[in-house]
């Protein structure tokens, strides 16, 4: 009885060994891929911390839309200056636009986030734009 067993379990083993030695054979060999990332320069960023807000209540949603605002018009206003005054407003609208679209899916889920009652895995929001 035991050496039938022993006969089995051997049997098993070398089963599963060919069975995995065909699968690496069949496997493709894949190319290494590279994932490249935008650079986002610092100056075109900024973090707007709302850890201290409470997003299930009006006030807290209102002040984190105060505290964005107030970040993307400290982006904008610092790229604006070197233009002239005409280019100064087409550059602001066109970095605001940039700024509140990176801002407002963020917005989105922080605010979903606490109407469901989450838990925060972060607690601010990073803001950029573009040059």
């Amino acid at each position: 009885m035991e050496s039938r067993k022993l006969l089995c379990m051997g049997a098993a083993a070398f089963v599963s060994s060919l069975l995995v030695i065909s699968t690496a054979a069949l496997a493709d060999p894949q190319e290494p891929f590279t994932v490249q990332g935008r650079v986002i320069d610092p100056d075109l960023q900024r973090v707007v911390p709302y850890s201290d807000l409470n997003l299930a209540e009006a006030p807290g949603r209102k002040t984190l839309l105060r505290r964005v605002g107030f970040a993307v018009r400290s982006i904008c206003q610092d790229q604006a200056y070197a233009v002239t005054s005409l280019d100064y407003q087409v550059q602001e609208r066109s970095c605001s636009a940039a700024a509140w679209d990176s801002a407002n899916p963020q917005i989105t889920d922080a605010f979903e986030r606490a109407r469901l009652g989450g838990s925060l895995t972060t607690a601010a929001l990073t803001i950029t734009s573009v040059r």
